[in-house]
């Protein structure tokens, strides 16, 4: 800031957490993330021809072929010494004959990878801090709801032939936006409390990125997809959004201190305290520093 250099930061990835925003300067920008008009929705049905919405970005196609479903904790590896409870994320956890060619409810993200490993066909995930993120998986998959997960498994124990499908993602418009999901970091400073952090918003979930073909898609042991562009998140997807805001509108104002480029960034936030670059170039009053 002494320099004339506005510094854009991230706020950080560890929401919905109290006091998690990162970055709390006051001379920097501080920036949280949210969603924005689009949404992917993918859609799973039981053999009771109940359906239900989770997110995810699946682009295998099952074409409605119900398979046999099956609760994680209900397959342990006995053999190795798990037990339900120990069943999650461990390799060698699961019983590869209980679980092969069938649909896989899951409690959590680290279960995928040893899930994937013993051949299942499906992935049902649930939780509630990425419900509103879409995860590409290197199978059919879909990240539920709780609530949604909890009904499914009632109908696993009230069946002796549980079944499940998943179809394939589709892309709707979500009237909701912007929303700020669970993951971006959150206030009050952890430093100073009369300082307010994060600053605003842009949009940082389901970003089309490059990314390196060194790199795979997912985190899930056993991957081997590649791409040179990827669907991700975060607040590292939103902090570009503004570093560009801040240029473009510098380019209007050359004079201005980076204490009045702040002061016009987040002078017309709106709504979950999106930026608006439009509005800030000429926001009427500016606040500078001294």
């Amino acid at each position: 800031m002494k320099n004339g250099i506005l510094t854009v930061c991230a706020a950080g990835n560890s929401g919905p957490n109290h006091a998690s925003v990162m970055n709390v300067a006051p001379w920097a920008i501080s920036v949280a993330t949210t969603t924005f008009d689009r949404k992917f929705v993918t859609q799973v049905k039981l053999g009771n021809n109940k359906f239900y919405e989770g997110t995810s970005l699946n682009n295998f196609d099952l074409k409605g072929e119900l398979y046999p479903l099956i609760y994680s904790r209900d397959a342990p590896n006995k053999e190795a010494g798990f037990d339900g409870d120990s069943s999650r994320n461990w390799i060698n956890s699961l019983d590869e004959k209980l679980v092969k060619g069938k649909k896989f409810l899951c409690e959590g993200n680290e279960e995928a990878s040893e899930a994937f490993r013993v051949g299942v066909v499906g992935l049902l995930i649930q939780g509630t801090t990425y419900i509103n993120v879409a995860y590409s998986f290197p199978l059919p998959a879909c990240y539920l709801h709780t609530k949604d997960a909890t009904k499914i498994r009632k109908y696993i124990h009230s069946k002796r032939t549980p079944t499940a499908t998943i179809f394939k993602t589709n892309e709707l418009r979500e009237s909701l936006a912007p929303v700020v999901p669970s993951f971006s970091g959150r206030g009050p400073n952890n430093v100073t409390l009369e300082i307010l952090k994060p600053d605003l918003t842009a949009r940082g979930v389901d970003i089309i990125a490059s990314w390196s073909p060194l790199s795979l898609i997912s985190e899930i042991l056993g991957e081997n997809r590649t791409l040179e562009f990827n669907i991700v998140l975060g607040t590292s997807m939103s902090c570009p959004h503004v570093s560009g805001a801040t240029w473009y509108i510098k380019s209007f104002h050359s004079t201005w201190s980076t204490a009045k480029q702040m002061s016009q960034d987040a002078k017309f936030a709106y709504g979950a305290g999106q930026i608006d670059p439009v509005k800030a170039l000429n926001p009427g009053m500016v606040y500078d520093a001294t």
